[in-house]
């Protein structure tokens, strides 16, 4: 009964506001992130953790691009999960939303006027991540936990842990379990955002 409510209100809202726009969609999930990425990044027990105020303000800056990228790279992740694992207008849909989100960010970068060079960068280490995270998956892969729902929370919390600790960290870090939490969070807004838009096709 409920799946039955769900795809009525799905068709009112196609009617209504008419399909779903890539392009809307795309940014509301990067400024979702965004927003999410910036919160964990001011939050005062995550500081306390990593020694925030003893860093030089380059090593500051640079803890929030790794945290603004685990994020975007999370829903671009989820995406491409989607994709795989259905068929039609929603597989399609979901493709052109990851493609996209993959660029968005520093296509802003470069609407707001950041140079070339460092826009590059962004885009390299985008795909330098992007490529990490897919390898660490596929490992994950061969010791399946069945309590892992979304493979990518946990795949993206290790692996962006190890960033923002340089590789000096351990499984009891006192982080790991806050960058679980901030990554579950992200990856339910994520979905709401898909569930949403994808009623609408």
């Amino acid at each position: 009964m409920l799946a039955v409510y769900y795809i009525i209100i799905g068709w009112i809202a196609k009617i209504i506001f008419g399909p779903p726009s890539i392009e809307k969609v795309t940014s509301i999930m990067m400024w979702g992130d965004l927003k999410l990425a910036h919160r964990f990044f001011r939050d005062k027990s995550v500081r306390a953790l990593l020694d925030f105020e003893k860093l030089e303000q380059m090593e500051q800056d640079r803890i929030f691009n790794e945290l603004v990228i685990t994020n975007l790279l999370l829903s671009v992740l989820m995406l491409d999960t989607v994709a795989e694992l259905t068929s039609g207008s929603k597989r399609d849909f979901c493709r052109d939303v990851s493609e996209t989100l993959f660029y968005a960010y520093p296509r802003e970068l470069a609407r707001m006027g950041i140079d070339e060079e460092h826009v590059d960068l962004w885009n390299k280490l985008m795909k330098m991540r992007y490529d990490e995270y897919r390898e660490d998956e596929r490992r994950w892969k061969k010791r399946p936990d069945p309590r892992m729902q979304n493979p990518w929370r946990t795949v993206l919390a290790v692996g962006g842990l190890d960033h923002l600790r340089r590789g000096k960290t351990s499984p009891e870090d006192p982080l790991f379990p806050k960058m679980i939490e901030w990554l579950a969070e992200s990856a339910m807004q994520t979905e709401s955002i898909l569930i949403r838009a994808t009623r609408r096709l």
